[in-house]
């Protein structure tokens, strides 16, 4: 752009919202008058190693979701284009704070949006907040896409935490999660013939980008009553503690599926007579300690509740391995999941 026409740009500012007959930015519900409003301008985004229209789409998508959020007013994206062209910024996409503040400057805004989305065999999209009064970023919040069509849920999900953010809700970065089930064991095979059904409780904690973003690792312990089955037996208990890795799949907006294989150990405490079929004399009961070697497969259905919180939907299929035979049993169950 030469000089002689540089000084245009600040008069096409002022002259659109004139032009237009109304104000630049739209406010999208009558009740968030008692909300604070904060003006915001989205940046394009950043796109590297895919197409430069998905970093357009990915601004789309975030207009689209802050819009639906009172407490935000969007300026129009035709003015945030204009002032970034301004800044020798052809495609609207900004990377320096400061730069991207000065934008948020000229045309009266508080915060400006800016991020990327990165493709490495996923979808990575990164968001930043940007003060610009200050120059300094307000929130940087990641979040992975593990195919395109995931790539409007996660936009979702990151508009989401932006608002909760300036709601004073203490965000979640979505790295791990702690989650709790209440579970009912059946033993097959064998074990089934010293074990009647059981129930339980299991926990676990989940690292949702190890050992790859596209993975989650989760760690888990349990402690379960087994029905003894027999006379010979007082108390069995068993507690699994096993490592999983899995891949999350998007079923919806609300449902996602993670199969896992694993394997770990099973301790178990059985306290029961040495003679199972005593004919006289009373019982002799003594308690008893094992472990055992264990792999197990795992099917999770989580379903979103809210901001934070999801129902989750356990089956899992264990195998434990002791010194002349091997034991089969399956558990179910229902509990829930929080994100941090």
């Amino acid at each position: 752009m030469t000089m002689k026409h540089s000084y245009l740009i600040p008069l096409i500012f002022i002259a659109l919202p004139v032009i237009s007959g109304s104000a630049p930015v739209r406010e999208n519900t009558a009740s968030a008058e008692k909300v604070r409003k904060i003006t915001i301008a989205i940046m394009n985004f950043d796109a590297n190693n895919c197409p430069s229209s998905m970093g357009n789409a990915v601004s789309d998508m975030m207009t689209g979701k802050l819009f639906e959020c009172p407490q935000f007013v969007l300026l129009e994206r035709s003015r945030v284009q204009l002032a970034a062209l301004h800044y020798g910024k052809r495609h609207g996409t900004v990377k320096d704070p400061f730069r991207a503040a000065a934008i948020g400057r000229m045309v009266s805004v508080e915060k400006v949006v800016v991020g990327s989305i990165n493709k490495v065999g996923h979808f990575r999209i990164e968001t930043r907040i940007i003060d610009v009064q200050t120059g300094t970023i307000d929130v940087s919040l990641p979040i992975t896409a593990h195919d395109e069509y995931d790539i409007q849920n996660a936009v979702e999900d990151m508009a989401e935490r932006i608002d909760n953010y300036y709601l004073g809700i203490p965000p979640i970065s979505g790295m791990f999660t702690i989650a709790a089930a209440a579970e009912y064991i059946l033993p097959l095979g064998d074990f089934s013939d010293g074990a009647g059904g059981g129930y339980g409780i299991r926990t676990s904690y989940s690292l949702n980008t190890f050992p790859l973003p596209a993975f989650t690792t989760s760690l888990s312990a349990g402690i379960f009553y087994i029905d003894p089955g027999q006379d010979s037996t007082r108390s069995y208990y068993i507690a699994p503690v096993t490592v999983h890795c899995g891949q999350p799949f998007v079923l919806n907006s609300f449902v996602r599926f993670t199969p896992s294989l694993g394997g770990g150990y099973l301790f178990s405490r059985i306290e029961h007579d040495d003679i199972e079929m005593r004919t006289y004399g009373e019982r002799n009961y003594r308690t008893s300690y094992y472990y055992n070697p264990l792999i197990s497969v795992r099917g999770e259905f989580h379903i979103k509740l809210s901001y934070r919180w999801y129902l989750a939907v356990v089956q899992d299929y264990s195998v434990f391995f002791e010194h002349d035979h091997r034991g089969y049993f399956v558990s179910t169950g229902i509990g829930a999941k929080s994100l941090f």
